[in-house]
């Protein structure tokens, strides 16, 4: 039987994961609508004008908006993991 400080012990730990308020879950989804809404909305990019090394603004501009994407997704990742512990963590208490 392992001892409460072997690290494969799950006696002393609070198996309760903490949850998410209804504000944090709102701030999640406003950092992922962000990356999705944004693309939709044609008219803001749907000009040649300013170039880019020669490519026509709506083209760079979605392109623009993948890293864009990417750090918004990031932010919202994080969020959750700040509240409700990593998947890894998850993971543990549930074994």
């Amino acid at each position: 039987m392992p001892s409460p400080t072997d690290p494969r012990s799950n006696e002393g730990r609070n198996h309760r994961r903490r949850r998410a308020s209804t504000a944090t879950w709102v701030l999640v989804g406003g950092l992922l609508a962000v990356p999705m809404v944004v693309p939709l909305l044609v008219p803001i990019y749907a000009r040649e004008t300013p170039e880019l090394g020669g490519m026509p603004f709506f083209f760079w501009f979605q392109f623009a908006l993948i890293p864009v994407a990417a750090i918004f997704t990031t932010l919202a990742f994080r969020v959750v993991v700040s509240v409700e512990g990593s998947p890894g963590e998850i993971e543990e208490q549930h074994q």
